[in-house]
């Protein structure tokens, strides 16, 4: 098998070498030897840099950092403008049917540190099985913070980088900064807490992330995952494509509920027909105008919906519930037998405060 992977099979087709590989595997299965089919992928990136090139594997170079042993933490601190500590590695995903590219690489739209330049539209760490950019660099797609990033091979790291290096993380604060993601799992919050359909038509719902937005697709039975990839893997939504699924699930909803409203008019009036004396022609007209001017004033309601001021700040109101205008998060509930005319949930005492402060803030 070794044999194989640092032979010379440039002039060999796809369908040849992974013939070749199918019988030096069933060869060593006769001979008793297990096979090490996918030992690579639990091989460490730093076992697999400069490994042997491998023409099962996608053949494009992956984008991967150098990191402290035993961690995620990356060697040297990562900006906009420069990755420092980039590893020589092969991709280790599949390749399409009939290319020499995964699935990710082989998209000639898509640009990020693990695929194309958009200047170019090249994979901008080329192949694995050629030389590699000696300075790669690659720029980014209009509406970027930055627009052309640098990289640095480990082994060209120089005294200039010193100043950029990380210190290894300890115990310490790893388990502090577990205890920091805690309270994101169990914020507590509730698909009820949110006006969604205000959310989505005001642009807040942008400001949303991740955990508030799967509350929808999960009340929904709608699945926050991706369809399966090349590895066999379902990843979940990203935060883009969750607003754009709740976007358009509200927005398919609303003419369901139209035409539902539409066809029960249809039937009432077509039982009041019968019992409707007949009328001239102008006084028909005349009835029709009046239902006319009855729609408009539904439909203006329904555009703008209704609000109330708290303390001089200003709430949407929506089925006697009031939600705060920035988030789209549930206040409480209209309540006039109330002092200020509203029962606030406990959990938005403390944002109407920061709403009262902002606003004293913005008078003076």
């Amino acid at each position: 098998m070794q044999v194989l992977l640092s032979s010379d099979l440039s002039n060999f087709s796809n369908e040849d070498v992974k013939s070749l590989m199918e019988h030096a595997r069933k060869d060593l299965k006769s001979r008793g030897v297990k096979s090490s089919r996918n030992s690579s992928s639990r091989k460490s990136h730093d076992e697999r840099a400069d490994a042997p090139f491998d023409p099962t594997k996608c053949h494009a170079r992956q984008h991967v950092l150098a990191t402290h042993p035993g961690t995620k933490s990356t060697l040297f601190k990562k900006t906009n403008s420069l990755h420092i500590g980039l590893l020589n590695i092969q991709c280790n995903c599949k390749p399409t049917d009939g290319g020499n590219l995964c699935k990710n690489h082989s998209k000639t739209d898509a640009f990020s540190d693990a695929t194309r330049c958009y200047k170019t539209g090249e994979l901008y760490l080329g192949l694995y099985n050629e030389d590699k950019p000696e300075n790669p660099t690659r720029d980014a797609p209009p509406g970027k913070k930055w627009t052309t990033r640098k990289y640095v091979w480990l082994e060209n790291v120089g005294d200039e980088h010193e100043q950029s290096k990380t210190d290894p993380p300890d115990q310490s604060s790893t388990n502090s900064s577990k205890a920091k993601k805690s309270p994101k799992q169990t914020s507590g919050e509730k698909y009820e807490d949110f006006n969604w359909k205000i959310a989505v038509n005001s642009g807040d719902i942008k400001k949303f992330k991740k955990n508030r937005l799967q509350l929808y697709l999960i009340h929904h039975g709608i699945s926050i995952r991706a369809e399966e990839n090349a590895d066999g893997k379902s990843p979940l939504h990203s935060a883009k494509k969750l607003i754009e699924i709740i976007s358009d699930h509200i927005n398919t909803e609303k003419p369901q509920d139209e035409q539902q409203d539409q066809s029960s008019q249809e039937k009432n009036q077509d039982h009041s027909e019968d019992d409707t004396p007949n009328f001239s022609d102008d006084e028909n007209e005349q009835e029709n105008d009046d239902d006319d001017d009855d729609d408009d004033e539904d439909i203006d309601e329904n555009e703008h919906g209704d609000t109330i001021v708290v303390d001089g700040v200003t709430y949407d109101v929506d089925d006697g519930e009031f939600y705060d205008s920035e988030t789209s998060q549930k206040m409480g509930k209209v309540d006039p037998s109330k002092p200020k005319g509203v029962d606030f949930c406990k959990s938005a005492l403390k944002i109407h405060g920061q709403n009262i402060a902002l606003r004293m803030e913005n008078e003076f």
